[in-house]
């Protein structure tokens, strides 16, 4: 039943962030994206608010980047593993 499933959450993709082995569920595949939009969204948001420089953007692209290589790595892989 629905009960007995693991509890997904918005966050699982990034306490998994080092497990290639196994599978990611839908859910946890496209609620991970949804994280990495609404973080990059925001941040971005903030940054033209602030009128940021564009050096300022690419540093904070490469943060970004780094920030999520790992963990969407991950869960990519683990999504794949679904085929």
């Amino acid at each position: 039943s629905i009960m007995d499933e693991p509890k997904i959450t918005i966050f699982t993709a990034l306490n998994n962030y080092s497990d290639f082995h196994g599978r990611a569920t839908r859910k946890e595949f496209w609620l991970f994206q949804l994280l990495v939009v609404i973080v990059t969204g925001v941040i971005y948001g903030l940054l033209l608010l602030c009128n940021a420089s564009e050096t300022i953007y690419q540093y904070v692209s490469f943060l970004i980047a780094i920030l999520f290589l790992f963990p969407y790595l991950a869960v990519n892989v683990r999504r794949l593993h679904e085929l």
